[in-house]
């Protein structure tokens, strides 16, 4: 209801704009917040009750510091970041963050300087400013930590939830600058996700590698990845992964569960709307296994991403999955997506993989879909992929299984279409080696390749 309620908001006001009812206007005025700045930025007159769209965003540079957001007190505390962009439902071009002008007001800069992290002590301290800018000295061994919390947390069921879902989450940037974090350890789910970094919100990781880490989780829903759990687009920026590795993972994770659930886990993101992934690696083995799960839900599994609607570039994979549900466990509504690389997906380019997918005993699923770069292609573009996986499924029949793509999926083409993208498209991928499959073979590229409705499906 909420939703809706900013979104009739958001019409009545466009409405109003357009057939000229007066308004009054008010003034955005923008201090640099530092010392000696010599220059200045000028101010915005607005609409009251309207708000300031992204391009209207002051993106000022100063030489050594990070700009971190614009804030209505002078010291920048967290609670007073200001939100640029406007709102509207996602079937109607997506959600963006957003605060309207009711009066004269006057925003603040901060600027952030680089904190130096040498220690695990220090690496944990990042939770307690997620806006920060970070950088590794050395590599970090977290094996003291017998439990690690996440960096920064999602609070929300909901992917396209408003600024204030994402408070908790990382909005900084942390440079590994080349070294690598070891120890990780998950073996009891404190929350929804289980990562080295919970949620990043428009903030960015580069150049970090993460070595052996092992998650081992039993529960009822769980997001797990090594490195990241969900990432997002900010109304300020657009959150980037870069230049970062999973190495020798060893991902363990069982769901026992009476209700419908959404669960998955991945060797780097596990979860993203919006945002870059690019340069990256994973390699290691991933087991996941159905205990009981009998009344629906939706499941992902991937070398790289798991439910991921963001931008994939010039990535590999080299990583053994194995996915397994217990003879006694219904799947009632059950729909589950597993990819050599991804296992949803909107756009990716440059990017391999290989390895093993076992998928053993699943017979009930109401949709279960396995691609050897991508389970469900959802809208946008997949071009220049290679999988080299050796896809082994025990029950061809009741699977949609391709060479490259699993499927194209109808429902989430159709909100792709409401979004603007009118088509789907393959573009030069390839399943390179056997695919051995019980049953009839596997149709290569797409194992069942949805069509209709308001989406094109292309292959070339």
């Amino acid at each position: 209801m909420k939703k809706i309620i900013s979104f009739v908001t958001c019409l009545f006001l466009g409405l109003s704009t357009t057939i000229g009812l007066a308004q009054t206007q008010v003034t955005v005025t923008f201090d640099l917040n530092y010392p000696g700045a010599n220059t200045t930025i000028e101010p915005i007159t607005i609409g009251k009750g309207n708000a300031m769209s992204l391009e209207q965003k002051p993106r000022p540079i100063r030489e050594g510091y990070r700009l971190a957001g614009w804030y209505t007190d002078r010291e920048c505390r967290p609670a007073n970041r200001w939100l640029f962009g406007t709102k509207g439902m996602a079937l109607f071009g997506g959600v963006t963050d957003s605060m309207a002008v009711a009066k004269d007001l006057t925003l603040y800069a901060r600027w952030d300087q680089p904190v130096r992290i040498a220690t695990a002590e220090q690496l944990n301290l990042i939770r307690e400013d997620l806006y920060g800018w970070y950088v590794l000295d050395n590599d970090i061994d977290l094996s003291s930590f017998t439990q690690w919390d996440p960096i920064g947390n999602y609070d929300s069921s909901y992917e396209y939830a408003d600024a204030e879902w994402w408070t908790s989450a990382f909005h900084g940037r942390i440079d590994g600058n080349g070294h690598k974090i070891t120890g990780l350890r998950i073996t009891s789910a404190t929350g929804f996700v289980s990562s080295l970094i919970g949620a990043l919100a428009g903030g960015e990781i580069y150049n970090l590698t993460v070595e052996s880490p092992y998650i081992n989780l039993c529960g009822e829903s769980i997001y797990a990845s090594p490195l990241l759990g969900y990432m997002k687009n900010d109304a300020s920026a657009t959150p980037y992964l870069v230049n970062c590795h999973v190495t020798n993972a060893d991902i363990r994770v069982a769901i026992d569960n009476q209700n419908n659930t959404f669960s998955g886990a991945t060797a780097l993101v596990m979860a993203g709307w919006g945002g870059i992934v690019k340069d990256c690696s994973t390699t290691g083995k991933i087991s996941f296994e159905i205990k009981n799960l009998p009344s629906g839900g939706e499941l992902y599994v991937g070398s790289l991403n798991g439910e991921c609607y963001c931008t994939t570039e010039n990535c590999q994979a080299d990583v053994d999955i194995n996915f397994s549900v217990t003879k006694n466990a219904s799947l009632k509504d059950v729909k589950a997506f597993i990819g050599g690389l991804q296992s949803s997906a909107s756009n990716m380019s440059d990017c391999s993989g290989r390895g093993t997918i076992n998928v053993q005993d699943h017979e009930g699923f109401v949709n279960l879909c396995i691609g050897g770069v991508v389970g469900s292609e959802r809208y946008g573009i997949v071009k220049d992929c290679t999988s080299e996986f050796i896809i082994n499924v025990t029950d061809k029949a009741n699977a949609h299984v391709g060479g490259v793509v699993g499927e194209f999926s109808a429902q989430y083409g159709m909100i792709g279409a409401l979004t603007g993208i009118s088509e789907t498209v393959i573009d030069n991928c390839k399943a390179v080696g056997s695919l051995p499959v019980s049953g009839n073979g596997i149709p290569d590229p797409i194992g069942s390749p949805f069509g209709g409705g308001m989406m094109k499906y292309v292959i070339k």
